[in-house]
């Protein structure tokens, strides 16, 4: 959680101290709200908002 946290905040999305666990990133009509569940994540938003952070995770994935 503490690493895919750290990489969200550095990529614009915001969250907040009522549920810290649900990041969301707007950019004009673009969208993504990502929850993060012990081993899952669920994303909701835009196709092209959840094609670009899709494409972010696999590549932080690879780097591990």
């Amino acid at each position: 959680y503490k690493y895919r946290s750290q990489y969200l905040l550095c990529h614009r999305f915001y969250n907040d101290n009522i549920c810290p666990s649900i990041f969301i990133k707007h950019h004009h009509r673009e969208f993504v709200s990502i929850a993060i569940c012990v081993g899952d994540l669920n994303i909701i938003g835009t196709s092209n908002g959840i094609q670009d952070i899709v494409t972010m995770l696999l590549k932080i994935s690879n780097l591990k």
